[in-house]
C-alpha cells in the first residue's frame, strides 16, 4: 500500500501537483494479501519448471491483473469505487488497463526477489528465527539467485 501511495504521489508531482498527494484504500489490503499469499507458491512452481525470471514476471503480471480485475468487479458490485480505469485506452470494464502492464511486470519481479526476505523478517519478529538463521538464508538465496541468472 505504501508503494501505491508513493507512486500516486510521484505521478501527481509529474503532472504538476507539487503537494505530491498520494492515496490508497484500506480495501486494497485484500488485493495485497491475495498477492502475497499466492505469489510465492506460483513462483516456486515456475522456478521448479526452470522458467526464466523475465517469463515468470509475465506470469506474475497476469496474476496481478487477474486479482485486480476480480477484486475490482467485486468492489464495484458492492458499491465501492476504489479505482476506475475507464478513461484509459485498452481497459477492460474500467477495472484493468494495459497502461499498467510495465508496472505490474516489474512489481511481480520485485516481489519475487523481496518476498523471501520479508518472510524471514516476519518469522524473526514472531520469534521463529534467529538473526544468524536469517543471515544464512539470505546468503543461500543470494547464491541461488546468482546461479539462476
Amino acid at each position: 500500500m505504501l508503494l501505491e501511495v508513493f507512486l500516486i504521489a510521484i505521478r501527481n508531482l509529474v503532472n504538476g501537483n507539487i503537494n505530491m498527494y498520494g492515496a490508497s484504500s484500506p480495501w486494497m489490503i485484500i488485493d495485497y494479501g491475495l498477492l502475497a499469499i499466492l505469489l510465492m507458491p506460483i513462483a516456486d512452481f515456475l522456478k521448479k519448471h526452470k522458467l526464466p525470471l523475465p517469463a515468470r514476471a509475465v506470469v506474475y503480471m497476469l496474476y496481478i491483473y487477474t486479482v485486480e480485475y476480480i477484486s475490482g468487479c467485486l468492489f464495484t458490485g458492492a458499491g465501492l469505487k476504489i479505482w476506475d480505469y475507464s478513461k484509459l485506452p485498452y481497459n477492460l470494464h474500467g477495472q484493468i488497463a494495459l497502461y499498467y502492464a510495465p508496472f505490474w511486470y516489474f512489481l511481480g519481479m520485485g516481489a519475487e526477489l523481496i518476498y523471501p526476505k520479508a518472510d524471514m523478517c516476519s518469522l524473526a519478529l514472531a520469534g521463529k528465527l534467529k538473526s544468524s538463521d536469517i543471515e544464512n538464508q539470505i546468503q543461500k538465496n543470494t547464491h541461488n539467485t546468482t546461479k539462476e541468472s
